[in-house]
């Protein structure tokens, strides 16, 4: 897809600790598009929710990621990183690449 210029950091759980939550985080940057949009999606348990964001990636990111427009150097998601709510990839229709969309 065009138009992915801007750097988008992402943060992956590698390991969950005693309580259930993330305890490592590995951390990689990806070109994407950030767009602050309100749009209705449905997660995977069937639930409707209303996007904060919708963000436009060259690379495939799971639900509970955490993405972040711009650079970072913290090891782990900080405040201001948002979770992924629902990942989406559709095939362009010549089947050559995809679209790929995460709903934050």
């Amino acid at each position: 897809m065009r138009n992915l210029s801007q750097t988008i950091t992402r943060w992956t759980p590698t390991a969950v600790g005693s309580s259930g939550k993330p305890s490592t985080w590995a951390k990689t940057e990806i070109l994407g598009r950030w767009e602050e949009a309100s749009q209705i999606f449905t997660r995977a348990d069937g639930t409707e929710k209303v996007s904060r964001a919708v963000v436009y990636l060259a690379g495939d990111v799971a639900t509970g990621d955490f993405l972040l427009e711009g650079s970072s150097v913290d090891t782990s998601p900080p405040a201001t990183a948002w979770r992924v709510e629902a990942f989406s990839k559709t095939p362009n229709l010549r089947g050559t690449d995809y679209e790929r969309k995460a709903m934050l």
